[in-house]
């Protein structure tokens, strides 16, 4: 939905009393917007938002302590919880740096390798594409 009174898009996440509360596409603070106020965002703004978020989850830098974690499910757990509770040194740690393949079979991973932005492995291959 567009707010115009802030010429913002939000997500409708639920309703308080006479507002309505919208959050930002890619999260964030929550904010309340008068229905009166509201009109359904257009295709090419939603995806404007959507994308405004993507670029902001990619300068992120995973050495931040209150950086938000963008998809731990694809990082090892060491990754996991230093993004989740900031020991930095926990990323020296990790040991997924290439992919295990399931013996005999094809393109089936046993284990994937880490893709938490801080490795080297990840910026090369973010580099070359």
């Amino acid at each position: 939905m567009r707010d115009l009174r802030r010429d913002r898009v939000g997500q409708v996440m639920g309703h308080e009393g006479p507002y309505v509360q919208l959050r930002p596409v890619g999260g964030g603070r929550e904010w309340d917007a008068e229905p009166g106020s509201l009109s359904p965002a257009s295709l090419a703004e939603g995806l404007s938002a959507r994308v405004a978020a993507a670029n902001a989850r990619s300068r992120v830098s995973c050495r931040d302590p209150a950086a938000t974690p963008i998809d731990t499910d694809k990082m090892s757990a060491e990754c996991t919880v230093a993004h989740q509770h900031g020991p930095v040194e926990l990323h020296d740690r990790c040991r997924q740096t290439e992919d295990i393949p399931l013996p005999h079979s094809q393109g089936i991973l046993l284990q994937a390798r880490c893709r938490c932005t801080c490795h080297p492995w990840t910026r090369r291959r973010k580099a070359r594409s």
